[in-house]
């Protein structure tokens, strides 16, 4: 049980499993690195660094190979880097979790991420970045809405998968799946995005029972990517209204 301001870098290393760090009426730290399994952080909230020391952090929370994580009722808010980076290998669930306002990514996950009831908002770049094969996101009501880049984003073999979630008001696009990225996303809502409400290209995009509108430019749009070895790409909407668009709904190329 920790209280008040603890302003300090914690690494928790891989010889201590099972942790447990509860903050009292929202208590204050600067940013923590995971190392272990079973990490619980509860009512925990990570404040913008000052020091130059603290720049060199990359992330508020950062989640090495191997390690798991879960955050229960925790807020990070104007970090220097990235919101949350997960490494490959490394695992992390969120439960009434927000993230907002970070120099760059809201979330960079090249493993595992897990959420329910997360809000990721008004950060620099894309609101959540699945990167990578094995990389995935899953989750239920996890909004990403005023970024400066994307809502959500998965490339590389990233994948996506949510269902009743936000995506709305985002600087580029509401949903970007780029080359080899896979996304199922299911009951949400693409609105007022300043580009697209959703685009993919060289991926695979599926949108069921989805809310597409009020865009600038296309509802959505779907692109083949790049001749080469990144195989084939598809796209299915089912059950999707694509409306209000600047300029088309839907618009294919190539």
């Amino acid at each position: 049980l920790i209280k008040g301001n603890y302003d300090r870098h914690l690494i928790i290393p891989s010889n201590i499993a099972n942790l447990t760090i509860d903050g009292e009426n929202s208590a204050f730290l600067r940013s923590i690195r995971c190392e272990s399994n079973g990490l619980l952080l509860r009512n925990i909230f990570l404040k913008r660094c000052a020091s130059a020391s603290d720049a060199d952090q990359e992330a508020a929370i950062t989640v090495v190979s191997g390690a798991t994580l879960t955050a229960i009722k925790c807020s990070v808010d104007g970090w220097n880097g990235n919101g949350v980076k997960v490494e490959e290998g490394g695992c992390v669930k969120f439960e009434d979790c927000q993230i907002v306002n970070c120099v760059q990514y809201g979330i960079l996950n090249h493993g595992q991420v897990d959420a329910l009831r997360l809000s990721i908002t008004k950060n620099k770049k894309t609101g959540i970045l699945s990167r990578g094969a094995g990389a995935k996101v899953c989750g239920e009501v996890v909004n990403t809405n005023e970024n400066d880049g994307n809502g959500m984003g998965c490339d590389e073999g990233g994948v996506i998968e949510v269902k009743s979630s936000q995506m709305n008001s985002n600087k580029q696009v509401g949903l970007c799946v780029g080359a080899l990225g896979s996304a199922l996303v299911r009951s949400s809502c693409m609105v007022r995005n300043c580009m697209h409400g959703a685009s993919m290209s060289g991926g695979y995009l599926v949108m069921h029972d989805c809310d597409v509108r009020d865009n600038g430019k296309l509802g959505v749009m779907l692109r083949g990517g790049p001749p080469g070895p990144a195989g084939p790409c598809s796209a299915e909407l089912v059950g999707t209204t694509v409306r209000g668009s600047g300029n088309h709904g839907v618009f294919m190329d190539r």
